[in-house]
Formats: structure tokens, C-alpha cells, sequence
């Protein structure tokens, strides 16, 4: 799976990086085959109150064309990653599941 990860607002370290990537394999390798690109969008910026606002946008390019979008926001990185990395994986049931309703019968 090609997957690009991106921040605003603070340096991804390697520990981050891996973190994602294990945790998108585990909600999307099942997807492989239909999933051509992923991008991941992760930042980070302080609000009115002084506390940091985290956000993680994950965009998935279909291998047969369109993509997916999801965006979750939150007070810490690991919970709105998992958060997005579910609702995306659900996303892309629903949508293999209407691919199958639609496609030809031999």
C-alpha cells in the first residue's frame, strides 16, 4: 500500500510514522487490492484556550478510480488515528459491498 504522511504545525518523528502505517495496515490491508494511494494529513494547532487541537485527514485513492475521504479531530494523536483508521476501513466495506451488488452476474 502506498501511503504518504504529512504534518502541519510539528515534525513526524519515525515512532509516529510507524504507528501509523502499522495501525492503517491492520484497519485496511484487507482493502489492498482496491486501495491505489493513501494520504495521511496529521496537525496540530493551538486554539483559542492555549490547548492544541490535533486533526488527522485520511484520503484514499481507489485503484478503480474515486477516493474516500475521512477527517477526525481531537486532544491526542493515537485515538484519532484509530478513530479515522475505523470509520475508513467501514467506508471501504460499504462501498466493496455496492461494487459487488453492481457488478455483472456470469
Amino acid at each position: 500500500m502506498d501511503m504518504h504522511i504529512r504534518s502541519k504545525g510539528f515534525s513526524v518523528n519515525e515512532a509516529v510514522m510507524d504507528a501509523v502505517r502499522r495501525r492503517l495496515d491492520f484497519s485496511l490491508g484487507r482493502f489492498d487490492q482496491d486501495i491505489r494511494r493513501v494520504d495521511v494529513r496529521l496537525s496540530d494547532t493551538p486554539n483559542l484556550t492555549g490547548s492544541d487541537d490535533k486533526s488527522c485527514q485520511l484520503e484514499v485513492y481507489l485503484s478503480g478510480g474515486g477516493s474516500l475521504w475521512i477527517r477526525e479531530d481531537g486532544h491526542l494523536f493515537t485515538p484519532i488515528i484509530q478513530r479515522a483508521a475505523r470509520r475508513l476501513s467501514r467506508a471501504l466495506a460499504r462501498v466493496q459491498g455496492r461494487k459487488s451488488i453492481h457488478a455483472p452476474r456470469a
